[in-house]
């Protein structure tokens, strides 16, 4: 089960990480990522301003970046 990422917004802890369009998003926080849906719960329930491991694969290539999370901007 993975997550593909379509887009992220400019400046967001998901560009700041390195996460690029495409990248295949396997785990967050540890845990695995079945569902964008997942992914959505998981950063959800995460408190602002920690930083988390997440676990993917560009290509072929399985690497492991950093995110701070932040508060998501209103609107």
């Amino acid at each position: 089960h993975r997550t593909a990422v379509e887009r992220h917004d400019d400046g967001s802890p998901a560009e700041a990480a390195g996460i690029q369009q495409g990248d295949v998003i396997v785990s967050f926080d540890g845990r695995a990522v079945s569902s964008a849906q997942d992914l959505t719960n998981d950063v959800q329930g995460s408190k602002s301003g920690r930083t988390v491991p997440i676990t993917l694969y560009r290509g072929q290539q399985k690497t492991t970046v950093s995110a701070t999370l932040a508060t998501a901007p209103a609107g």
